[in-house]
């Protein structure tokens, strides 16, 4: 597998908006905190993450890593203020496909190998796949959390075949990569055209280094980019259940990506089927 210089420049593809599906739920709020320094502490304890990731009033019975690098700390929990984290409580989850300890450090270049060979297909790396077992109590029919996703990959490989990306599913976690395809027919955190939400993502307001901002995803050398805060719902019935968090490089091993969750809830809506879209939006 070849390094390639992260200031390499390769064809992109101009980011189109798209209009936003809003997600009602009944009694779920999404909030804002403004980005300051934040404490990261490393951990590959799954139940740890997923407990950072709920609400209170959600219960979890379990977690665990179906997928995780064999070397370096990936993933972790933070307890203070990072680009629009935490939103509920006062901790959230990130993960990433390097090193959880260099997202709070502006003005660097995020980009750890953690000899994560392919786990979904032929071009994925530094796969990190956390199952979240939770139980829905009766009455309660909509799932939703909060997430950002980062990246050292924009903007100079949009639209190539480095597109490293965030998948979320509910019972069944199938994403597979192809070349430069990612197929992920049960992820209901998709973009405006139905696509996972990546550096070739579009809609959602896009990717910029201003949404960045606080972390090392900055966009300080011109490299680095975030989405804004951003929701995710989908349909549920009571009982147990588990949920699918997963995020991974695609085409090499290097300049990496995150994601920060937060705010895991169960809701009721009138119907799920207006009120609890499938899909991605941003928070308002």
């Amino acid at each position: 597998m070849e390094r390639r210089p992260h200031f390499a420049l390769r064809a992109s593809r101009k980011l189109r908006r798209a209009p936003l599906i809003a997600v009602v739920v009944a009694g779920l709020t999404l909030g804002l905190v403004g980005p300051v320094q934040a404490t990261i502490t490393p951990s590959s304890t799954a139940l740890t993450i997923a407990q950072a990731i709920a609400s209170s009033s959600v219960t979890v019975t379990g977690a665990s890593f179906v997928a995780l690098p064999p070397s370096g700390t990936p993933n972790g929990v933070s307890t203070s203020a990072l680009g629009g984290f935490p939103i509920d409580g006062a901790s959230y989850g990130i993960l990433t496909s390097g090193n959880v300890a260099s997202v709070d450090q502006p003005g660097t270049l995020a980009t750890t190998n953690d000899g994560g060979g392919n786990v979904r297909g032929n071009t994925d790396y530094d796969v990190s796949i956390l199952k979240i077992d939770l139980t829905v109590p009766q009455g309660a029919n909509c799932l939703t959390f909060n997430f950002k996703f980062l990246s050292e990959e924009y903007p100079h490989f949009v639209g190539s075949a480095y597109n490293d990306a965030f998948v979320a599913e509910l019972d069944t976690s199938d994403w597979m990569t192809s070349g430069s395809t990612i197929s992920a027919p049960h992820n209901f955190a998709f973009d405006a055209t139905n696509n996972v939400v990546s550096v070739n993502s579009t809609g959602l307001g896009g990717m910029t280094a201003a949404a960045g901002a606080g972390t090392a995803f900055d966009g300080t050398a011109s490299n680095g980019g975030a989405t804004g805060l951003l929701g995710a719902a989908t349909p549920v019935t009571s009982g147990a259940h588990s949920l699918y968090l997963s995020i991974f490089d695609q085409g090499d091993a290097t300049l990496d990506s995150a994601v920060f969750l937060d705010n895991l809830r169960l809701g009721t809506v009138v119907n799920p089927a207006t009120d609890c879209k499938p899909g991605a939006t941003e928070a308002a």
